[in-house]
């Protein structure tokens, strides 16, 4: 359930689809209920009616509603079946995002993904969400959940050892998709290879000639991204790049542009040679390219990139085809969702760990060192 507390900045087509989904769960909006018109509801939600189609698009993907040629929009009985059969949520941490974001991809992924494996085990899918700095049980007592409705969960959060303790108190059949804050905590994770990860970007950087290679590698001291600083820094000590290049990273916010931008600018301001930018997130991709066209920099002739993260909205903002490293969402639910279920049909089988690879998608912000201009 979306408490009024929730003050995380969504935009709008994640505000209207939420708004709607949470009145069909608590059924507030009952089955057979007909919904108001697109123009009245974008009236209502002060949105526009592109918005209000893409969110009745999301709900009708999940079956919670049914359209009916020249009769209008209905609420469908699977609203009223979902007690009845399995259910199975992801709780996630909303990270704030651009308005101008059509939605949020890493979370479409997620949802697509449960939507397919609830259609193929016949399970209902539910989504809860975190506020940006409170625990698992915080949100759990305070959106008043109760656990015993679910019969197994998806946590996309990394989990502290008095988080997992709490959890497994409740007895919760659950799954995490990062690897705990301690490695000897009693729980079954399934995870992308990061260290692999950040191994691949920087080799096709060296790979392409690239002999200056800076990495914006998101905040030091989270578990996944230091895996990921580990794989940089191990391509270029094979490779046997200098010991003082290992420092060339800096911490950004991933989903931001304004401190990837201000990295560039700065390395551009004191004439730090480089010629590979490695980036971590999305929008910092974007702010980092934007900083280097401004100043003229081309890319790839002058600036190779590869983006760690690998979502299509990059290339319709930039005009460019990033090469980047594909986190494989989608397969961690899928491998998520099998555990879970296994448990349920089988019995508890121990805790397992489950590591997925991701792979390096060579697009055109890279080229080989023979075409190679110079170095910035």
């Amino acid at each position: 359930m979306i408490s009024p507390e929730y003050n995380v900045k969504l935009n709008k087509n994640e505000e209207l689809f939420r708004t709607l989904y949470e009145a069909i769960r608590n059924r507030e909006l009952k089955s057979g209920t007909r919904l108001a018109p697109e123009e009245e509801l974008a009236r209502i939600h002060n949105c526009s009616r592109v918005t209000v189609r893409s969110s009745l698009k999301q709900l009708e993907a999940l079956r919670l509603i049914t359209r009916v040629r020249g009769r209008g929009t209905y609420v469908s009985g699977v609203s009223e079946k979902i007690t009845r059969r399995r259910t199975i949520a992801v709780l996630l941490r909303e990270e704030v995002v651009c308005d101008y974001r059509d939605s949020n991809p890493y979370m479409n992924q997620l949802l697509m993904s449960l939507l397919k494996h609830g259609r193929e085990n016949d399970f209902f899918g539910d989504f809860i969400f975190l506020n940006k700095a409170e625990t698992v049980m915080e949100c759990i007592l305070r959106q008043k959940i109760d656990i015993e409705l679910y019969d197994g969960i998806i946590l996309g959060t990394q989990l502290s050892k008095e988080e997992i303790l709490a959890l497994n108190g409740l007895h919760v059949n659950y799954v995490a998709l990062q690897p705990p804050e301690e490695e000897s905590s009693d729980v079954s994770y399934v995870t992308i290879d990061h260290a692999n990860g950040g191994f691949m970007g920087t080799q096709h950087l060296i790979d392409a000639g690239c002999r200056n290679i800076w990495f914006f590698c998101g905040s030091l001291g989270d578990k996944v991204k230091d895996l990921r600083l580990a794989g940089f820094c191990q391509a270029l000590e094979e490779n046997s790049f200098p010991e003082v290049c290992k420092r060339n990273c800096r911490e950004i916010v991933a989903y931001e542009q304004d401190e990837a931008a201000a990295e560039v600018e700065n390395l551009l301001k004191k004439h730090t040679p480089f010629d590979g930018l490695f980036i971590y997130g999305d929008w910092a991709t974007i702010g980092a390219v934007n900083t280097l066209r401004k100043h003229g920099v081309r890319i790839p002739e002058d600036v190779s990139v590869v983006m760690y993260d690998d979502f299509s909205f990059v290339e319709r903002v930039l005009g460019l085809r990033v090469t980047a490293i594909r986190q494989p969402f989608p397969e961690l639910i899928g491998y998520a969702v099998r555990i879970l279920l296994n448990r349920l049909d089988n019995g508890r089988n121990g805790n397992l760990a489950q590591i997925i690879q991701p792979r390096l998608m060579i697009r055109d912000s890279t080229i080989p060192h023979s075409n190679r201009r110079r170095t910035i």
